[in-house]
């Protein structure tokens, strides 16, 4: 145990007093498109919880970059990494496009307290599941932007996430429909608009609604 790597998501460990911070420290693992056709050919059983091999591939990709900044750590002589997150973004050149997963944390040297470190390296999980989130994200996101049909896995996806960045193309969407015919696709986007602050709203109401006498939204 005295040999154990620590990292954790938290400034601090219980138990465990910082001797000394080293340095803050980031890695990098670039991903191709491909993650993103795979999720989408794959997105009824990801919805459904059973595309165990997607979420491998989704651990994988986390493993790899927190293996490399704890490898940094060492190299630099922590034995732990607090305050470590995960930041995702999207680099773009020329018809290309790649989405980066980054891992950071702070590499120090903490006094081990064994009877204390208990769960400190649950991290993985926790973030993991944030980097599958955060394709899901990207995914619906990009799909209510081509006008794809609204289900109702991405309502509930959207309720517990709201996305202000989609609000103007729902909007749009909306005001285009025919509610006698549209039922159900006016009925998800009034449910994702509940969600969704009041003054993301207003400014676009009165730009797409300001020559046009529409009742639905009362």
């Amino acid at each position: 145990m005295k040999n154990r790597f620590i990292i954790t998501t938290t400034d601090t460990i219980e138990n465990c007093p910082i001797k000394r911070y080293i340095d803050t420290i980031c890695s990098n693992i670039v991903i191709g498109t491909n993650v993103f056709s795979d999720f989408a050919a794959s997105v009824t059983d990801f919805f459904g919880g059973r595309s165990g091999s997607y979420k491998r591939k989704l651990q994988i990709i986390y493993n790899e970059a927190s293996k490399e900044l704890k490898q940094k750590a060492i190299n630099l002589g922590a034995n732990a990494i607090v305050g470590f997150k995960v930041d995702f973004d999207e680099i773009s050149s020329r018809d290309k496009s790649m989405f980066m997963v980054s891992v950071s944390g702070t590499a120090c040297i903490i006094e081990k307290n064994d009877e204390d470190i208990k769960a400190v390296d649950c991290h993985s999980q926790i973030s993991s599941i944030d980097l599958q989130k955060e394709i899901q994200r990207r995914y619906i996101v990009s799909q209510i932007k081509k006008s794809s049909p609204i289900c109702k896995e991405w309502v509930e996806f959207l309720l517990e996430n709201p996305q202000i960045e989609i609000v103007e193309d729902l909007i749009k969407r909306y005001i285009s429909l025919d509610v006698n015919y549209n039922s159900n696709e006016v009925t998800n986007i009034k449910q994702i608009l509940s969600v969704i602050p009041a003054n993301h709203i207003i400014p676009f109401v009165y730009k797409y609604f300001k020559y046009k006498k529409n009742k639905r939204f009362d």
